[in-house]
């Protein structure tokens, strides 16, 4: 995932051609809002970045187009591979949009950047040390498997679940109904598609939402 700086584009296709390619939303938007600002616009653009389903994409295209056709066609030159959870390769298992991640690890890193390699990797053993240290003695207050981030997500996950209605076709396949929309959910392929479209999902957060939902149901 880049924010297409001058040469990032280039050198990945010579170094790595074959690499997916990720645009992060979050630039995207910054060039988007400098033509079509507006919070309306804003929700429909993060709306469409970060659909799970085909039909919320387009949905949230649909409203910026009924909004602002030019920020419709302006969208519409970027492949929806390159910034929207929907179409993501799903071989690649994850969902973010933004390249919040590498950013945040460039700043953690700090001055360390600019040192000789030597002393950037002694550096990085050292702040790394002190990283997991700490990583470690907070752990240990924690009860459970699972951090308490998570715990929190798959809880709401759980209760957003409530109001799906359950069918069960097989042992390990179901369909599930979330308000208009009907999903094919297979749990021994770890997979779910809409009813009736075909588009293929493979994102951990979607499955534990199904997982949960069968679970409390059979």
């Amino acid at each position: 995932m880049s924010d297409r700086q001058k040469g990032l584009v280039e050198t990945k296709n010579e170094v790595v051609p074959h690499a997916i390619n990720r645009r992060c939303a979050r630039h995207i938007y910054a060039n988007f809002r400098s033509q079509f600002a507006g919070a309306a616009l804003k929700r429909y653009f993060r709306q469409a970045s970060r659909s799970y389903s085909a039909a919320g994409f387009n949905f949230a295209l649909y409203k910026i187009k009924e909004l602002k056709p030019a920020a419709y066609e302006w969208l519409l030159k970027i492949p929806a591979e390159m910034w929207s959870r929907h179409a993501f390769d799903p071989r690649i298992k994850n969902d973010h949009v933004t390249n919040n991640i590498s950013e945040s690890f460039n700043h953690w890193v700090g001055e360390l950047r600019s040192k000789p390699i030597l002393t950037k990797v002694d550096g990085l053993r050292a702040k790394l040390m002190s990283r997991l240290q700490k990583r470690k003695q907070k752990g240990i207050t924690w009860s459970g498997l699972v951090v308490p981030n998570v715990v929190k997500e798959l809880n709401n996950v759980k209760e957003e679940s409530r109001k799906c209605h359950l069918l069960v076709a097989e042992d390990h396949e179901f369909e599930v109904q979330d308000d208009n929309i009907n999903y094919i959910v297979n749990l021994r392929e770890k997979k779910h598609v809409i009813a009736g479209f075909g588009i293929y999902l493979a994102f951990h957060v979607g499955m534990q939402h199904w997982e949960y939902l069968i679970e409390e149901r059979i």
